[in-house]
């Protein structure tokens, strides 16, 4: 089974067959915040820094005639859901992990280290937000501004 073994000035990532160690444990976001990408925890979000980065990421691998960013595609599907909160914000984790093609994402399994670091990711984000999820349409940009560190 696929971990994490922190030792100084990183951490390893490791499966039965092999070890990678990364240099840092975090990335910088872009309000300047470290994200600390193994060990990630509600606080760590800022709303600022999912929009500019999903803004950022094209969907399809960058394979469409015109930029259609994560961000755009998130805005469509708040638009189709009885909950415009978690349509908007069902691709956040990606703005951490990025977006990857889908058939590599399947052919990885459901136990690598992208998913797992994914996995954590949404937990998280869901217990950052998780008032919000549940709080009418009206108060959601409201709460929303009000509530995150950035």
């Amino acid at each position: 089974m696929p971990g994490l073994r922190y030792q100084p000035g990183g951490v390893s990532l490791f499966t039965k067959d092999e070890e990678v160690f990364v240099m840092s444990e975090w990335i910088q976001t872009y309000t300047r915040g470290q994200f600390p990408f193994f060990e990630c925890q509600p606080g760590h979000f800022c709303i600022k820094d999912i929009a500019r980065a999903l803004s950022h990421i094209c969907r399809f691998t960058g394979h469409v005639k015109k930029f259609y960013s994560v961000a755009q595609h998130s805005v469509l599907v708040s638009e189709q859901t009885k909950n415009p909160f978690l349509g908007l914000m069902h691709d956040a984790s990606e703005a951490y992990v990025g977006d990857m093609a889908r058939p590599l994402k399947y052919a990885l399994g459901s136990e690598s280290v992208y998913h797992q670091a994914d996995r954590q990711i949404n937990a998280a984000l869901e217990k950052r937000w998780a008032a919000l999820a549940n709080v009418s349409a009206d108060r959601k940009s409201t709460r929303l501004n009000s509530s995150h560190r950035c």
